[in-house]
This record gives structure tokens, sequence and C-alpha cells, in this order.
């Protein structure tokens, strides 16, 4: 029996291995098809968050002028 155990014990685990070779494959494939719009959507929310960092910037210098 011993031999029997090992042998599911080996299938279990190459299953669960080509599960995750997929699920890998599956998110680089996403990714590629994606590429472009992912990297406009994070230009994008570095350039906002840039630009609410400098407005506020000149904002606190200008009304520590006044």
């Amino acid at each position: 029996m011993g031999l029997k155990d090992n042998l599911k014990a080996v299938k279990n685990e190459l299953n669960t291995e080509e599960q995750f070779i997929e699920n890998f494959i599956k998110g680089e494939r996403f990714i590629r098809k994606y590429k472009f719009y992912i990297s406009a959507v994070v230009i994008i929310l570095v350039a906002w968050f840039a630009g609410n960092f400098i407005i506020s910037k000149i904002n606190d210098y200008k009304t520590k002028e006044a």
C-alpha cells in the first residue's frame, strides 16, 4: 500500500504544479494582452499623484506668503 500512496501523492503534487503553471501562463497572457492599458493607467495615476502633490505645495507656499 505504501507504493500506491506514494504514487497518489506524486500525482497530486504534479497536478498542483501543473495548475500553478497554467495559472501563471494565463496571468502572463493577460498582462501581455493588456500591457498598454495597464501602463497607461499606471502613468496616469503617477501623474495625478504628482500633480496633486505639486498643487498642494504651491497652495501651502501661497498661504504662508500671504
